[in-house]
């Protein structure tokens, strides 16, 4: 019931506010591109950060109450070729709970991250093999795995593109690659700042300079910048090689009334009005 009420909410919320944004949008001039430190402080008061006393542990007991464990349901049931065992990539694993997950459900299951300084002991005891590599440059044969996944980490990769073509060259023909990540730059909280600084939208409004200044962050600026719009473009190019099993965009209407109120700051910046709602993507490809 829940979910249908949030759903609701947001069918209300792009009927109500969707199209006097989209007007907004569609007719604002390009000009002023960003606001100034002044309305930055206002709307730092207006938007304060929310605390949270979540903590993330890095053991087999903690696993089964975190995200990990739900994530990696939601990776087998892409995943799945009816086949007891998968050999199995994670790209941008970070500390590789997840695959550590998969793991544990009888899987041969590979991490790698452009960091080692996070992979997790646990699930290196646990046989999880792990490798520090960039997702653009992987050093695997051709054909090496069944399935490829990256889970929240595609948004981060400086060569998305590269990325892909990368997991569709070692993952085995017929396998399956899957992609799952948010929240896309363009989109409310597509700075991943929620911590330090909750305005929605920041990125759009605010020269990073200006924000560097005001947050101290540093993750924040290992963001790829690539838009919804850029992601369908990828898609497409590389429809010859892959087959699209599943597809969806997630959309967060909460914050189309900055659009209504800054509409130059992002006119300024997109000519596509879904780089602004749309805040997330799930894929499963097929590699033909």
């Amino acid at each position: 019931m829940l979910k249908e009420l949030k759903f609701w909410t947001k069918k209300l919320l792009l009927k109500l506010i969707g199209s006097k944004a989209v007007s907004a949008f569609k007719n604002a001039p390009t000009t002023p591109e960003w606001l100034d430190i002044k309305e930055l402080e206002r709307l730092r008061e207006q938007y304060p950060v929310k605390t949270t006393s979540e903590k993330y542990e890095q053991d087999s007991e903690a696993l089964f109450t975190t995200p990990d464990h739900t994530s990696a349901n939601k990776v087998l049931s892409s995943l799945s070729q009816n086949k007891n065992t998968l050999n199995i990539l994670e790209l941008g694993c970070q500390h590789g709970m997840v695959s550590y997950a998969l793991k544990l459900k009888g899987h041969n299951t590979t991490g790698i991250d452009i960091d080692s300084d996070n992979f997790s002991e646990v699930a290196k005891n646990a046989d999880v093999n792990f490798y520090q590599m960039d997702a653009s440059n992987l050093t695997f044969e051709d054909d090496s795995f069944d399935c490829v996944f990256s889970f929240n980490a595609f948004e981060h990769m400086d060569n998305p593109e590269q990325a892909l073509k990368e997991a569709i060259r070692v993952v085995k023909k017929g396998g399956r690659i899957y992609l799952y990540f948010n929240p896309l730059y363009m989109s409310p909280r597509g700075l991943h700042s929620w911590q330090e600084l909750a305005i929605p939208y920041c990125q759009m409004l605010f020269p990073a300079d200006m924000i560097k200044s005001v947050i101290k962050t540093q993750h924040l600026w290992y963001l790829n910048g690539w838009s919804c719009q850029a992601y369908r473009e990828l898609w497409k190019k590389y429809s010859n090689q892959v087959s699209i099993l599943k597809y969806k965009e997630s959309v967060d209407p909460f914050s189309l009334d900055m659009i209504v109120k800054y509409p130059s700051c992002f006119k300024s910046k997109t000519d596509c009005f879904d780089d602004l709602v749309v805040d997330g993507i799930e894929a499963l490809f097929q590699k033909k």
